[in-house]
């Protein structure tokens, strides 16, 4: 059973990047603290400074997981041209992946990607997300797969919301077995907003069993550590072939 949060601790847990930063909130020394405490691993390559855009990594545990092979491309119609921006889109983005091994599964493989689509271009947004559908096959083959972002559109009312799904993704809020509140997951430094758009996602095939999923409302010291609240997922893969 692993545990799946986007953006929060865990088995695997790939990080999204915040619009913003809250002028009060945790500094990179505080969160460097953090992350050297988990004994994580992060997993993006960095582009050169010169170029401009979205960088999604990961966090995983590495007693459980062993990461045995992972890359890149970005969301445009140069996926292997570093900060490439086609689409119209605000800033250039990007999906990172990672296959791994779950040591407590016997060595079971499976793979994660991770995004952030665009905020400013919904034609943006669908062709990403058509991209990433075209790409799922060749990266994870027949394992099973996690996809987790901030996709910046609303669960089952946008175009990239529906292709994913198409694409045979199922939303893990949608599958789990029991459910946490509904938040808005976009917060803006505000309050929680309990019903409201749930822009980030965790998706998966349908093999792997949801046995819960929530949005987690931790702050640090009455500080949210992001502009979003992480969504989280408890997971379960399928047993490995015989």
């Amino acid at each position: 059973m692993a545990r799946a949060p986007s953006g929060g601790a865990g088995a695997a847990a790939p990080g999204g990047s915040a619009r913003h930063r809250h002028p009060g909130g945790p500094g990179p020394a505080a969160r460097g603290r953090r992350v050297r405490s988990r004994a994580a691993l992060r997993l993006a390559r960095h582009r050169p400074r010169r170029r401009r855009g979205r960088v999604g990594g990961g966090l995983l545990r590495r007693r459980r997981l062993v990461p045995v092979g992972h890359g890149d491309f970005w969301l445009s119609d140069t996926p292997g041209r570093a900060g490439s921006n086609t689409w119209g889109g605000a800033h250039p983005r990007m999906v990172t992946w990672v296959r791994f091994q779950d040591r407590a599964a016997g060595g079971r493989p499976f793979c994660v990607l991770n995004t952030h689509l665009d905020d400013g271009s919904a034609y943006a947004r669908a062709r990403a997300a058509a991209l990433i559908t075209e790409r799922v096959p060749g990266l994870a083959g027949s394992a099973p797969l996690v996809v987790t972002g901030d996709f910046n559109a609303i669960a089952h009312e946008s175009p990239a919301h529906a292709t994913l799904l198409g694409a045979g993704l199922v939303d893990t809020w949608d599958a789990a077995r029991s459910r946490g509140p509904a938040y808005g997951t976009w917060h803006g430094w505000g309050a929680p907003a309990p019903g409201g758009d749930r822009i980030d996602w965790i998706l998966a095939t349908p093999d792997v069993t949801v046995l819960r999923a929530w949005v987690d409302l931790s702050a640090d010291g009455g500080q949210w550590p992001s502009d979003h609240f992480p969504v989280c997922a408890s997971l379960r893969l399928p047993a490995a072939p015989e």
